[in-house]
């Protein structure tokens, strides 16, 4: 939210991932890494750039050649937390079929044949096997 709404000019990070969150000493996250970074002019709420970022967690926009918007840092920051919850990288080779390995289309295939509950599958702190 900083970055989008509270800088005087919007920037926008395009490559936020596990990797560019670091912790301060009281575990507040910092955002690190702008070396893709995209600054909009105050008047701009989107903008023409070439693709930026890391696979996985690059939005669909960046394959449309549409305007980019700071949403596609809110997507990352989405698949982000998909592999927290999940427990899994954005890209699983060791899974059975393409579809699988790919994080995103993986949980969109599981809330589509409303089976949420394989998504969580493997956390232990659950206290109760998943894997019905």
């Amino acid at each position: 939210m900083y970055l989008h709404e509270v800088c005087e000019s919007q920037i926008i990070h395009c490559d936020i991932k596990p990797q560019n969150i670091l912790l301060d000493e009281f575990y507040t996250p910092k955002i690190a890494d702008f070396g893709m970074a995209k600054l909009l002019q105050l008047d701009q709420t989107r903008t023409e750039t070439d693709i930026r970022g890391t696979r996985g967690y690059v939005a669909p926009e960046w394959f449309r050649n549409s305007s980019i918007m700071p949403k596609v840092d809110v997507y990352s920051y989405g698949i982000m937390l998909l592999e927290i919850i999940c427990c899994r990288k954005t890209l699983d080779l060791d899974q059975g079929c393409v579809r699988e390995a790919i994080l995103s289309e993986w949980v969109y295939d599981c809330f589509h044949k409303e089976k949420i509950h394989v998504l969580v599958k493997e956390d232990r702190s659950l206290g109760r096997s998943t894997n019905v």
